[in-house]
């Protein structure tokens, strides 16, 4: 199983456990950091970028977040696009 398989399993079991929406971005966020993508396709890596720049938007808004505890004060609609954001992502990567 290659990296990007092992993190979208983990990212897989956490959206389908018991936890806050909260709680599955804090567990979530943090998947593909530090994730080389030298040797990812264009379309792939065009697939990243619009990941982060979607992430990137949203998590603008709430600039006083520096722990994880601080994910409880983002709204559930944006829990809920970043969340639908992460699982695009993930099955772009599979499929492509």
């Amino acid at each position: 199983m290659n990296e990007i398989q092992i993190r979208i399993n983990s990212i897989i079991r956490v959206l389908a456990s018991d936890l806050s929406t909260a709680d599955k971005y804090k567990e979530i966020a943090p998947s593909f950091s530090g994730m080389d993508i030298t040797h990812f396709t264009e379309k792939q890596k065009q697939h990243v970028y619009k990941y982060m720049t979607t992430a990137n938007k949203i998590m603008a808004r709430y600039p006083t977040i520096r722990t994880g505890d601080d994910y409880k004060i983002i709204t559930d609609s944006d829990l809920n696009k970043l969340l639908k954001n992460v699982q695009q992502f993930c099955l772009k990567l599979l499929n492509d």
